[in-house]
């Protein structure tokens, strides 16, 4: 991972500005750490499920990265305003990312219908968790008043959330679409210089960005209809589906072809035997499916209106994903294929996945629901 991070971590300085520590050490630890990452002042903890050569690996390097600034250099005045923190890591690890990857050469098509896939998921995630919790954990700003209270704290759901790092990340997105990636990308450089080694509220970041993109200042957009339509409401902001990229993303055309012959071999007597082989083709010629195409052609099968897949076709997905030796990504969503069908032949799967994965904590949640 040594030479992944000094690039991330270059990428990040020309984003961000400039390194706000002495250096940067990455700390593998055992199987018992929690979660895929911790960022502190110059050591990032990390877990042994990151030692694949997915990109999943390089986001989650590029998500504790961006802590260096947003969360410890920068940090949240108020204790429930934790957005401010994992929403900018989670929006600054897919620029970093793909900053990244421009300087390998990927072109800008393949970066954005992979980025748009990720999204995908992001609100995959984030519908779960309004599905299963309550309003005020669905919440990224408290009501005045409640500025100096530490809420939810005995709350155990509340570890598991991922509320302020998704919609933390949507709200940035949306500010990004209005005013262009690549200006968004210097705004962020000036919040870093003018907020660095101080702590901020959400009121703080809005003023400035506006102080910044004065005319983009209307009645439908501005800090009022911000906080009020995305930081003071619960569940999914109205307009998060128009942050998608259109029906013209290539790679989700595939999945939903894929989808389509998988859910067919399901339906067709005698047909669960036979070996499933993808029918399109990748962008780069390949015939196997990326890691976010992956989850999320598995994750449309954890939604499918399907009463029960038997056995002989869970091993035919599974055989099809190469699981279990897929990234450990793929890996939660195929445990939780196998959970939400009782398929017991493929429990094993889920043992390891709990006992030798730290995907996130919220993966430990939604296997138990």
């Amino acid at each position: 991972l040594g030479e992944p991070s000094r690039r991330l971590l270059a990428v990040a300085c020309r984003l961000l500005g400039r390194y706000p520590f002495q250096h940067l050490r990455l700390v593998l630890l055992p199987q018992a750490f929690g979660c895929l990452g911790l960022a502190n002042p110059n050591v990032v903890y990390l877990s042994p499920s990151l030692l694949t050569d997915s990109p999943c690996t390089l986001l989650r390097l590029a998500h504790e990265i961006s802590h260096a600034w947003f969360g410890l250099h920068i940090g949240a005045r108020i204790w429930t305003e934790e957005w401010l923190s994992e929403g900018f890591a989670t929006y600054c690890e897919e620029r970093i990312y793909a900053l990244s990857r421009e300087m390998d050469g990927v072109d800008e098509t393949t970066l954005r219908e992979l980025s748009d896939i990720r999204l995908r998921l992001k609100l995959n995630v984030l519908a779960g968790e309004v599905e299963h919790t309550d309003s005020n954990l669905q919440v990224l700003m408290p009501e005045p008043g409640g500025r100096d209270t530490v809420v939810n704290a005995l709350n155990s759901v509340k570890q598991f959330s991922q509320v302020h790092y998704i919609k933390g990340f949507l709200l940035l997105r949306h500010m990004a679409q209005k005013i262009g990636v690549h200006q968004f990308d210097v705004f962020l450089g000036r919040l870093t210089e003018k907020f660095g080694g101080t702590n901020i509220t959400s009121v703080d970041v809005l003023e400035f960005f506006f102080d910044y993109a004065p005319q983009l200042r209307s009645e439908d957009f501005c800090p009022a209809q911000l906080t009020a339509t995305w930081l003071q409401c619960p569940g999914i902001p109205e307009h998060s589906h128009l942050l998608m990229a259109d029906d013209q993303n290539a790679r989700v055309r595939r999945v939903n072809t894929e989808l389509g012959s998988l859910l067919e071999m399901v339906s067709t007597p005698g047909s669960h035997s036979k070996e499933h082989h993808f029918t399109g083709g990748a962008a780069d010629n390949s015939t196997a499916l990326s890691c976010p195409e992956a989850c999320l052609l598995l994750s449309k099968l954890v939604a499918a209106d399907v009463k029960s897949f038997k056995t002989c076709c869970m091993r035919n997905i599974r055989s099809t994903f190469g699981l279990p030796g897929n990234c450990a990504e793929v890996r939660h969503v195929w445990c939780e294929l196998v959970v939400q069908h009782r398929c017991q032949a493929f429990y094993s799967d889920v043992s390891t996945f709990l006992t030798e994965d730290q995907v996130s904590t919220i993966s430990y949640h939604f296997l138990y629901l």
